[in-house]
């Protein structure tokens, strides 16, 4: 069990932008900066999807086509 996965399974209350954002501020990593952070910054748009992605999508008024 991956880390986020634990964040999931200890917090189960918590929505998926909660969990994001709980996710996010809490990162086990003391460096932000590396391969290990890289990974972590991977397995989050894994779990959560890319936000950049979206927003821009959103303020072009574009419909996403893989959902």
């Amino acid at each position: 069990m991956n880390w986020i996965d634990k964040q999931e399974h200890e917090n189960p209350e918590m929505t998926r932008d909660q969990l994001r954002l709980h996710c996010k501020r809490n990162c086990p990593l003391t460096q932000r900066s590396g391969l290990a952070y890289k990974g972590y910054l991977k397995a989050m748009r894994e779990k959560f999807g890319d936000k950049r992605i979206q927003r821009v999508a959103e303020k072009a008024g574009q419909v996403d086509l893989f959902n």
